[in-house]
């Protein structure tokens, strides 16, 4: 194991004294010890600064998989393949809980930001809350028989909504972490879901070629919406409620009403699949980002095509619309991220900078800040005005799939091939917290009140993690 200083790039320390590999590194919060977890089933504690071993915590039956430490310092979490999780005192190395109850290897272990939970995630597709304090087991989130694809809250923050790949919509109380209900109906996998602004219904497209809406309360399937002629890869809902957009691999965009279910307009134009709509804040231009290069805006009343916007030289990924429905920011596999005026279809930046495609876009709240995720590994956050580049986010292991802004403003989270969720703070740059989930993770949200962020993986796992200001 190696310490190394980050401006120079010279090695300060090459720690030794582990029999076998080094699974997981950890660095205390005050800076002053690391702790490394090894195949050779033991913890360790250094001094960062003489590089000198103080503690060896040894109790493991099997290789220490993932370690970290609670956010006082005070507390070193150990997971392992013997199927337990450790606490740890930093200070006297003694051991203070063994946590059971998972049936395979612990793969990850994390700390909540307030030092309150931790989470583990494991083998067997499952993730688990504990309490630090006591060692009891909060939530464990199973349900789904394979990728969650799309996640989505209520308005009001009470419900969860995830599709999957195993033809499912499930929908979570966010508070105790059950599953209320299983919304079965589809013949295919589900990719996307959406909620309506009141909060009583939620849409669903689907590989067989529909879209769905059901009703949230009840979890009856109130319209199966048919007409596309490929999968459905994108769904959204009007800020007025009454009208469904859809995007799908027929190359179509569709226009439902949510109360008859009745097609009103059906946008022809695109060459490709629409892998992405959206809807102006208004409610009264739909935009769609297309697998043949292009950005198309529509007139949502009369169905009409306002713009074709052109300029990408790949696949568009993803598209989004400022809060002030001035500016469409899409994300592309050409490795640019574009702004275009919604008015006048001109494009205003090429933002460039990533190594790989683009595959998410978000833009804060008050509209002055671009964040995209990329293949490269990146996230990067730009200046919607100028078009610069504030800060380039790394630490991400793969591909980073999906990228949200906090209600507030201030935070960014990431999910990422690596299996982790990641936590940022817009205005510096700084990495806040990372949490190891079980599986690639496919796509992340905020909770309206920015104290829990979902993440859906891509072994059907959904995740509710509580995030608190360090």
């Amino acid at each position: 194991m190696a310490v190394w200083d980050l401006v120079s790039g010279s090695r300060i320390h090459r720690l030794t004294g582990h029999q076998s590999w080094v699974n997981s590194v950890a660095v205390s919060p005050d800076g002053r010890r690391i702790v490394s977890g090894s195949s050779d089933e033991t913890v360790a504690v250094w001094d960062l600064e003489s590089g000198s071993r103080i503690h060896q915590l040894t109790g493991h039956q099997g290789a220490v998989n993932s370690v970290a430490v609670s956010p006082d310092g005070r507390r070193i979490v150990s997971g392992s393949d013997d199927e337990t999780v450790a606490v740890w005192d930093l200070v006297s190395g003694t051991r203070i809980r063994r946590l059971t109850g998972r049936q395979i290897s612990v793969d990850s272990v994390a700390v909540s930001p307030d030092g309150r939970r931790i989470v583990s995630g494991s083998f067997d597709k499952t993730v688990t809350v504990w309490d630090l304090v006591s060692g009891s087991r909060i939530h464990r989130l199973t349900g789904h028989l394979d990728m969650v694809r799309s996640v989505a809250v209520s308005p009001d923050g009470r419900r969860i909504v995830s599709g999957s790949d195993d033809r499912t919509v499930a929908v979570w109380d966010l508070e105790v972490g059950s599953r209320i209900h299983q919304l079965t109906g589809h013949q295919g996998a589900v990719i996307s879901v959406a909620v309506s602004p009141d909060g009583r219904r939620i849409v669903s497209g689907s590989d067989d070629e529909t879209v769905a809406v059901w009703d949230l309360v009840s979890g009856s399937r109130t319209r199966r919406l048919a007409g596309h002629q490929d999968a459905v890869r994108s769904v959204a809902v009007s800020t007025d409620g009454r009208r469904i957009v859809s995007g799908s691999d027929d190359e179509t965009v569709a226009v439902w009403d949510l109360v008859s279910g009745s097609r009103i307009h059906r946008f022809t134009g695109h060459l490709n699949t629409v892998s992405s709509v959206a809807v102006s804040p208004d409610g009264r231009r739909i935009v769609s980002g297309s697998s043949d290069r292009t950005v198309a805006v529509w007139d949502l009343v009369s169905g009409s095509r306002i713009h074709r916007l052109t300029g990408h030289q790949e696949s568009v990924n993803s598209v989004a619309v400022s809060p002030d429905g001035r500016r469409i920011v899409s994300g592309s596999s050409d490795r640019t991220v574009a702004v275009w005026d919604l008015e006048s279809g001109s494009r205003i930046h090429q933002l460039t900078g990533h190594q790989s495609w683009v595959s998410s876009v978000a833009v804060s709240p008050d509209g002055r800040r671009i964040v995209s995720g990329s293949d490269d590994r990146t996230v990067a956050v730009w200046d919607l005005v100028s078009g610069s580049r504030i800060h380039r986010l790394t630490g991400h292991q793969e591909s980073v799939n999906s990228v949200a802004v906090s209600p507030d403003g201030r935070r960014i989270v990431s999910g990422s091939d690596d299996r982790t969720v990641a936590v940022w703070d817009l205005k510096s740059g700084q990495r806040l917290t990372i949490l190891m989930l079980d599986g690639s993770v496919q796509s992340v949200a905020w909770h309206r009140d920015g104290h829990f962020v979902l993440a859906g993986d891509a072994d059907g796992n959904l995740y509710c993690l509580e995030y608190r200001e360090p």
